[in-house]
């Protein structure tokens, strides 16, 4: 039913181009904030590694190397958009 509901949206020349560049540009919003809450993370883990008896780094390697390939991965779609543009 939705599938329907969204041809139907996609008949109208101008609902059809808004939809589209917002979930377009709605992506790579998304894969930065994700790699803002995996740096925080990251932020978090290393603070709180003075406390910690057992000393575990990979934790935070992880959270820093997943929060920039995130980063990478957005950048890359946006340029992606920059050039694929009319």
């Amino acid at each position: 039913m939705l599938g329907f509901l969204f041809l139907l949206v996609y008949r109208a020349q101008v609902l059809a181009e808004i939809t589209t560049w917002t979930l377009l540009l709605s992506f790579p919003l998304v894969l930065g904030a994700l790699g803002y809450f995996f740096y925080s993370l990251n932020l978090a883990y290393v603070e709180s590694s003075a406390d910690q008896v057992v000393e575990e780094g990979w934790q935070d390697t992880a959270f820093f190397v997943t929060a920039i390939v995130l980063w990478v991965a957005a950048g890359s779609f946006v340029a992606l958009l920059l050039f694929i543009r009319r």
